[in-house]
């Protein structure tokens, strides 16, 4: 976890073909950045906001409810979800609040 957090945060130093899994809270240190995840730092303690690099392309979220199976989806401009991310085989719009986690694949 730690090597993926330190990882995500320094974005241009990962591989295209690399993913990295985090953890997704609905901590106050994320309430206003537009799909942001807050992820635990070992060293101090602590939670830091990071927004989704701007070079992820795909997102793998597994939801709170067991019965939600992970979605691939990919993210789209303002006109598809207002700023937010569509499912790559609907076309629906997916809200990650109650997302407990994600995987972020890079271009």
């Amino acid at each position: 976890m730690k090597i993926s957090c330190l990882a995500l945060a320094a974005a241009s130093l990962i591989s295209v073909s690399e993913g990295y899994r985090l953890s997704f809270y609905n901590g106050k240190n994320c309430r206003s950045a537009p799909l942001g995840v807050q992820y635990p730092v070992v060293d101090p303690p602590n939670y830091v906001c990071r927004g989704i690099p701007g070079n992820a392309q795909s997102v793998v979220i597994t939801a709170q409810d067991p019965q939600d199976a992970q979605s691939k989806v990919i993210f789209r401009q303002p006109e598809g979800c207002g700023g937010g991310i569509t499912l790559s085989a609907t076309g629906g719009c997916v809200n990650i609040n109650n997302a407990r986690s994600y995987q972020i694949h890079y271009r």
